[in-house]
């Protein structure tokens, strides 16, 4: 039985911005939804607090000058993320449809067209014998993109070397284990876990912030082992799927050079 594909992103860009981009996404996909703060507080007045303001929240606990993103505080902490996943999957997907989640700011980044013109059938392919695929861009450690208060509260000290993943491109079957896999990111991805506070009095050196939803979507993997048995993880260096062409080659570098630093960590751990 052929699976339909669903592809939805989340569009706070600027008006000419938002307006390029939303027309580009839906001339590339013919079955397609674009979320933006309107649609939430319009249709899931529930959700308001997902893309609610808490800068000024958190502005005023920051004592210790603990680094974030104000984009990210302005923009509610990114909690919308893992919730317009889950609602679009309970919403506007029948059983075992694919949903693509890709995010839509190829403006800034031009590769994400290159993706967005990627076979159907490679989500397909993906989730054949899994519900979720999760993708690395990069390699990017718990301790650097998870501050230290998550990595202690969920007893994950022993994984703060191993690898995260990238919030951008997320690709989830609708059927019982991938809705069960996108409702425990909504549990993890409180405004305390997502903000930037509160936070132990230690932390790691090589802490750069903590990254909303994208660590608590590298939490939540580490947290449930048994999850992993249906998760595929994919790699995207520089963001881009993975294709025969010129830049194949500066590819598999990049991809060689993860591994080998997936690899060192796992031994250090």
């Amino acid at each position: 039985m052929k699976n339909n594909i669903l592809y939805i992103t989340y569009n706070n860009l600027p008006p000419l911005i938002k307006k390029k981009c939303s027309s580009k996404f839906n001339e590339k996909f013919n079955n397609s939804f674009i979320w933006d703060p309107q649609i939430i507080k319009k249709r899931y007045k529930k959700l308001d607090w997902t893309v609610l303001d808490y800068s000024k929240f958190f502005k005023e606990k920051n004592k210790r000058k603990i680094r974030y993103q104000k984009g990210w505080l302005k923009n509610g902490c990114m909690a919308w993320h893992p919730r317009i996943i889950y609602q679009s999957l309970i919403d506007l997907c029948k059983p075992n449809d694919i949903l693509v989640y890709h995010d839509i700011n190829f403006d800034k980044y031009p590769i994400y067209l290159k993706n967005f013109d990627f076979e159907k059938n490679f989500y397909s392919k993906i989730l054949s014998s899994h519900s979720v695929a999760l993708f690395r861009d990069t390699y990017q450690p718990l301790k650097v993109q998870c501050k230290n208060f998550l990595i202690k509260k969920y007893k994950l000290e022993k994984y703060k070397n191993l690898n995260g993943f990238w919030l951008g491109f997320i690709v989830v079957k609708n059927n019982h284990k991938g809705r069960k896999f996108v409702k425990e990111w909504c549990k993890l991805s409180t405004i305390n876990n997502l903000g930037p506070l509160p936070d132990t009095n230690v932390v790691d050196r090589e802490f750069i912030c903590n990254t909303a939803s994208q660590s608590t979507l590298s939490i939540l993997y580490y947290k449930e082992r048994k999850m992993r048995e249906y998760i595929k993880i994919v790699y995207t260096p520089f963001r881009q799927i993975f294709k025969f062409n010129i830049f194949y080659l500066r590819n598999v570098k990049a991809f060689l050079f993860i591994k080998y630093n997936e690899l060192m960590s796992m031994l250090k751990s």
